[in-house]
């Protein structure tokens, strides 16, 4: 998979340390449950450790307490995917749906729909999704470039089924016509 779904990287502190603030995290979370952005923090730290099952019931939380913020919804769905061994098919991409729905240029949204149509070989909406990605300027270099790969790879294998991608401005209106796969 040419985007893999990241793991953030360990703290100065190394995975002891991590434990720790977890830990401390959910004695706070404990005591006030309703911190929706403290449990979105917690969530994302779940994933990042690869813990998917506390990561879907954290993120589950803060959908219960913010439910108009897309980034909680994509978040979501990347652990739903991750349960269900990386396979974005079904509520995974309905999370997605949800999230861009509500905020067209949630980043995590457009990663996941760019690999679950890749995944599906319909490469001109793969790049479609992953040009949005990269217009929102993921801070990290090397993702950009890593994008820029993917990118290129989708390309290429549209090209090689006989379906090239028009990389020029009006972009959408080739998606549009390409028949889906």
């Amino acid at each position: 998979n040419p985007l893999a779904m990241r793991v953030a990287a360990e703290g100065p502190e190394g995975p002891a340390g991590i434990e720790a603030m977890v830990r401390a995290a959910e004695r706070k979370l404990a005591a006030n449950p309703k911190d929706a952005q403290g449990w979105f923090t917690l969530a994302r730290t779940y994933g990042a450790l690869d813990r998917w099952p506390e990561a879907k019931r954290a993120y589950l939380k803060a959908s219960e307490l913010v439910p108009n913020e897309a980034a909680v919804w994509s978040g979501l769905a990347e652990a739903s995917a991750m349960l269900q061994g990386r396979n974005l098919d079904g509520e995974p991409m309905r999370l997605v749906a949800k999230a861009l729905q509500l905020n067209p240029d949630d980043p995590k949204a457009h990663e996941l729909s760019g690999i679950h149509a890749f995944q599906s070989q319909d490469y001109a909406k793969a790049v479609t999704h992953w040009r949005a990605l990269l217009a929102l300027a993921p801070p990290d270099p090397e993702y950009a470039a890593e994008l820029r790969r993917a990118i290129q790879e989708a390309r290429h294998l549209a090209e090689q089924a006989g379906k090239p991608i028009d990389m020029g401005p009006s972009i959408a209106g080739t998606i549009e016509l390409a028949p889906a796969l």
